[in-house]
């Protein structure tokens, strides 16, 4: 009897394992194909799918076998969500090159407004949103309003777009904290009114300096890492409780749901500011 009922837990470990390894493999292939993941992440993946598959094949206990699927169930779910994070945290790094670029065209030159109210975007998008107001309004106040009776418009009307789009971050304005605070200059340590990019004192564009550090703390993979071991870690573990005893079991899950649904929020919650 314990024999069929070994044949029979290992009959299905092949039949649910076999289709999942497939299809993991599949997948990563084209994401690996298509330049979408570096190829070292492709084969760990599959190596990890294949770990999972000879962990139910040879060890078909329903002990072992019933979280050793469900975990294998958890990565394929949780994958397309994770890569979908990184190439956001990808988008958002390159928006800080674009950042700098803007900066440096800014310091060859200063008359370029162009230039500057694409900082003024840049620090919005970086969770800068008191100090790229209270920039963007600086910009369009030192803007004459005289008309030019050539292009029968003035200066600041040709940044009409901009000065709608201010209006709009201002009403979108959120949070307890004074967003238009002074900030201080890590470099030297002045406080500097928010809406100066360069530090007063020592004229580091420390408003850069904030953005930058705003994007090196998201540490997208780790938090993705930590966010998928906390889910196989936590179902898992309750799966395997669940086998052996009903009653602690379902106690487990709801504690596991509450955990791991605060763990997801960390995991996927918007960048801020440094």
């Amino acid at each position: 009897m314990a024999a069929r009922e070994l044949m029979v837990s290992q009959g299905m470990a092949i039949m649910i394992s076999i289709p999942f390894v497939g299809i993991c493999g599949v997948v990563l292939l084209h994401w690996w194909i298509d330049g979408e993941i570096h190829w070292s992440v492709a084969i760990g993946g599959f190596l990890f799918c294949l770990a999972m598959f000879a962990v139910a094949l040879f060890w078909p206990d329903p002990t072992v076998l019933a979280p050793t699927l469900l975990s294998m169930i958890i990565t394929v779910v949780f994958f397309p969500y994770a890569r979908e994070k990184v190439a956001e945290s990808e988008i958002r790094r390159i928006s800080t090159r674009q950042l700098d670029q803007a900066h440096q065209a800014v310091v060859e030159r200063p008359d370029n407004m162009t230039a500057w109210f694409a900082i003024t975007s840049l620090l919005y998008e970086h969770g800068l949103k008191g100090p790229a107001i209270a920039v963007r309004e600086r910009l369009l106040n030192g803007l004459s309003n005289d008309m030019d009776p050539i292009k029968n418009q003035s200066v600041r009307g040709m940044y009409a777009a901009e000065e709608r789009m201010l209006k709009v971050w201002r009403r979108n304005l959120k949070g307890k904290k004074d967003p238009f605070a002074p900030l201080k200059c890590r470099s030297c340590g002045h406080i500097n009114p928010c809406n100066e990019i360069a530090c007063m004192k020592c004229k580091a564009p420390y408003l850069l300096e904030y953005a930058r550090r705003a994007r090196a703390k998201e540490r997208m993979t780790t938090r993705l890492i930590i966010g998928w071991a906390t889910l196989v870690g936590f179902l898992v573990a309750t799966m395997a409780v669940m086998v052996q005893n009903d009653q602690l079991g379902w106690p487990m899950l709801f504690g596991g749901i509450l955990v791991c649904g605060g763990v997801l929020t960390w995991v996927f919650r918007a960048p801020r500011m440094a």
